[in-house]
């Protein structure tokens, strides 16, 4: 079993690279095509509690990276205060950085907790996030801020 689980792993591992070979680190933001968080617009999440896709439209140059918001409204709240409303560890899987690991996210795996926004990988990785919460901020705070965090 433990050949068949090492022989299935690597391949999938190296394809899952290969499928976001084209994620930008600039600024050390979670960027495709240099738009964090694909697009989503991180103020959605403070102010209506769900993900939402933000245009072109209401744009913003922050950080080396284009952020988008769904208002004028948004873009303005962003402007004003963009530590408030940028998820946590880049927005890359908040999980993923307790681990040293900056893996790409799914934006509509979130939560908000104690005012900031942490993105995950994938549902079943926000439900182990959202277990302890507090255990896995500290190690991702720590690996992030030693530098130990390995870019995928």
């Amino acid at each position: 079993m433990k050949h068949f689980t090492k022989q299935f792993l690597t391949p999938l591992l190296a394809l899952t690279l290969m499928l976001f070979a084209n994620l930008s680190h600039a600024g050390k933001f979670y960027a495709s095509d240099g738009v964090a968080i694909r697009g989503f617009d991180t103020v959605s999440y403070f102010t209506k509690n769900k993900a939402e896709l933000g245009s072109d439209k209401f744009s913003y140059k922050w950080h080396e990276v284009t952020w988008h918001f769904s208002s004028k409204e948004h873009l303005a709240l962003f402007k004003a205060a963009p530590q408030k409303y940028v998820p946590q560890f880049g927005g890359f899987c908040a999980l993923g950085a307790a681990h040293n690991g900056a893996v790409p996210t799914d934006p509509a795996t979130f939560t908000i907790h104690k005012g900031k926004l942490y993105l995950n990988m994938t549902p079943p990785v926000g439900v182990t996030w959202r277990l302890n919460p507090d255990f896995h901020i500290q190690r991702a705070a720590t690996a992030w801020e030693n530098g130990s965090i390995t870019f995928y």
